[in-house]
């Protein structure tokens, strides 16, 4: 593929000075230095540290391997500017913006990092002492995944844009809404635990209240058996009872299977058990008896939140009065038991809270929402925008490569004629080869 704009007669990463006019030596050097700060023509600076003519042999002491991990995880972690160009014609202007945009790449991802980093922790709270460690490599891999993303983004170079557009649409862009998203729930669950955990007990006393006050709504609806029985025999009885005269013989015996007999009138059939009481009687006291079961529970209930009032901690409420309920959700700090539920219980909060405008009830987690949300909004702009500039697209130039190379190698073989001529006249001279080079 040709490019359309002119081809540099040197790489403009040499600086020219208008001072004064540039000697060898000088032209050297600087090949030198630009040669040493692109790896890629290693081989040239060690080809050339072979003869000590061109660059005086240094002594080389490695890094120590403390240094040599810490640059790598550094690497892994923080996107590099260096990767988001190519290297045929780099621009101070490029480089200066690339590190600019590296910058702020890592910057959003890191907000997300740290967003996203105490929902993975409660998400696998229940795998005890692996739940961290855990936690810390999902999140770093997620950090790795939105640098690389955000890279294929920027290095969308001509020919392989479809596939900077892939990246940018499945994976960069969408990666950076729900962590941003995320980063607001991480917080709220993070920062605003208790208050969660006070939510959660809350709705728990309300269940419990609820499930009292259907139970007292279905007592009022006698079902059972030995009532719907006792119904039954009691009503068809009447109806029989009221077919009959009071002079009808019948009357006396049918009254007294049903309210008992006339000298029972004055009687107190508390005593009696049911089953030896009359039809009707039973029936009464099967009534009586599920009167005075709803009567008593609305009285504990009516307890109950009274002393939920008093208490004004629902908390401690429902560690006292249901305690296996709590046990089943809390454990003995009033922290969580299930990460998945506490994360429920913030999504909730969060989005409900979101959508109504609380923004008091927010604070820190809408802050960091709203800073995570302008991080990576600047990030995914800045990206697709640096990847698509001229000069940028420039550096990947094939052409421009080949050029360079060219220049590279015509550079070196006149570094080496201008070092062998100079041995040559100090022969001459009969100066000794080990003095040193006063240019």
């Amino acid at each position: 593929m040709q490019d359309s704009n002119p081809i540099p007669s040197d790489p403009v990463a040499f600086p020219k000075t208008d001072t004064a006019p540039s000697t060898p030596i000088d032209d050297v050097r600087l090949l030198i230095q630009w040669i040493e700060s692109h790896p890629e023509y290693s081989f040239l600076v060690d080809q050339a540290r072979q003869d000590h003519r061109v660059i005086p042999q240094k002594s080389q002491v490695p890094d120590p391997a403390w240094r040599k991990a810490l640059r790598w995880s550094k690497d892994q972690i923080l996107a590099r500017g260096d990767e988001l160009h190519g290297n045929a014609i780099i621009t101070p202007g490029v480089q200066q913006d690339a590190e600019v945009t590296a910058r702020v790449i890592a910057a959003g991802n890191l907000i997300n990092f740290v967003g996203t980093f105490p929902l993975f922790l409660f998400a696998l709270k229940s795998l005890g002492f692996f739940s961290l460690p855990l936690s810390i490599i999902t999140s770093l891999l997620l950090l790795k995944i939105s640098n690389d993303t955000a890279t294929v983004v920027a290095r969308g170079k001509r020919g392989s844009r479809h596939w900077a557009y892939t990246a940018a649409l499945c994976g960069f862009i969408p990666l950076s809404i729900l962590q941003s998203l995320v980063s607001g729930i991480g917080s709220e669950l993070f920062n605003n635990r208790t208050v969660l955990a006070q939510l959660w007990a809350e709705d728990l006393v309300q269940q419990r209240f609820e499930m009292k006050q259907q139970r007292i709504e279905a007592l009022k609806t006698i079902s059972t058996p030995a009532y719907l029985s006792t119904e039954k025999t009691c009503r068809e009885g009447e109806a029989e009872l009221n077919k009959l005269s009071k002079s009808d013989p019948r009357w006396n015996a049918q009254y007294a299977k049903l309210y008992g007999t006339w000298s029972d009138r004055s009687r107190v059939w508390t005593t009696l058990p049911a089953e030896m009481l009359p039809v009707c009687k039973r029936l009464d006291r099967f009534q009586q008896d599920n009167q005075a079961q709803i009567e008593k529970e609305q009285q504990a209930l009516q307890i109950l939140q009274e002393k939920r009032s008093q208490l004004g901690n629902d908390l401690k409420f429902l560690r006292q009065d249901f305690a296996t309920v709590y046990e089943q959700h809390f454990d003995a700090s009033e922290d969580f038991i299930s990460g998945v539920q506490a994360i429920a219980i913030a999504t909730d909060h969060f989005i409900a809270n979101l959508e109504q405008g609380n923004v008091t009830q927010l604070g820190l987690s809408l802050f960091f929402f709203t800073l995570s949300c302008l991080t990576s909004l600047v990030a995914c702009v800045m990206v697709f925008t640096f990847g698509r500039r001229e000069d940028v697209q420039m550096s990947w130039s094939e052409e421009l490569r080949r050029e360079r190379d060219q220049w590279l190698t015509n550079k070196f073989a006149e570094l080496i004629q201008h070092q062998e001529a100079e041995e040559q006249r100090l022969e001459a001279l009969d100066v000794p080869k080990d003095l040193p080079d006063q240019a």
